[in-house]
């Protein structure tokens, strides 16, 4: 069943189905559960998978009160995963989502930990992300009114997607109103950004199962200046680099997304 045709039930928070062991994906920042459809619909084949949108992201409000900070966040996606009847999983996140899934690893409550392109690998001040979150922020607060239009054509699609994934034109025109949406739902954004400058990486070590998938045409968070916080603190993790796709590559070659999260699974 293709992903225009599905019955998705796209107001939860979350998304849950097929069967087996329990894969966890995680969107980035920004983002939402939403992202990963093309994959969910190739993994649901042998796994339960349950695709989460992030504390602060659509769907998902943050706790009032409460300090935004990686440990927190981490710490609401295990209390939500509690609610929902999982115990320790295979956390698969992109992003953002990556390295939520690397300091679940690292506190030993995900089975394996698969890093897509996972943030906060970045050399200190190497790249702007307030700076390019709040841009993006504005651009898409200006033309939200008029996104159907704007996003009305696959090539115009490619076009302003291409930051994330190379196959932009491959998204719906629903989804892609719908990246816009998240864009829009992160709330507190301003703390988030602070959390993108202050933070202190975990360390895996040798028992904590993981696997830090680079994508090979990431022009986001490119590897050079983007990598080597994992490198250093999650020394024993399987390394790979899954080579012409973008940032966010659900929709670039699904296929090979799905196949290189199973292969990180099986190895780890």
């Amino acid at each position: 069943m293709s992903v225009m045709t599905r019955d998705w039930q796209d107001d939860q928070p979350y998304h849950r189905s097929g069967s087996g062991e329990t894969v966890v994906l995680i969107h980035g920042f920004t983002s939402s559960w939403h992202l990963w459809k093309p994959v969910i619909e190739i993994l649901e084949k042998d796994y339960d998978v349950l695709a989460l949108s992030a504390p602060g992201h659509l769907g998902w409000l943050w706790p009032d009160g409460l300090e935004v900070s990686m440990d927190n966040a981490v710490a609401l996606v295990e209390q939500r995963l509690g609610e929902l009847g999982v115990g320790q999983a295979h956390v698969v996140g992109n992003s953002l989502g990556g390295a939520i899934a690397l300091w679940m690893a690292s506190r030993g409550t995900a089975a394996t930990a698969v890093g897509l392109a996972p943030a906060l690998g970045w050399v200190s001040g190497s790249i702007p992300v307030d700076r390019l979150f709040l841009a993006s922020r504005k651009a898409v607060t200006e033309a939200m009114p008029q996104a159907a239009e704007i996003l009305g054509s696959p090539e115009l699609r490619q076009q302003i997607l291409g930051v994330f994934m190379n196959r932009g034109d491959r998204v719906p025109l629903e989804e892609a109103v719908r990246m816009w949406e998240a864009v829009l739902a992160v709330d507190p954004i301003e703390d988030y950004l602070q959390v993108l400058h202050s933070f202190e990486l975990p360390t895996l070590t040798t028992d904590q199962k993981a696997a830090i998938i680079w994508c090979g045409d990431d022009t986001l968070l490119p590897y050079d200046t983007c990598s080597q916080g994992w490198i250093d603190h999650a020394p024993y993790a399987a390394f790979s680099t899954l080579e012409g796709v973008g940032h966010s590559p659900m929709y670039d070659d699904p296929q090979r997304v799905s196949d290189a999260i199973i292969g990180a699974i099986r190895s780890a």
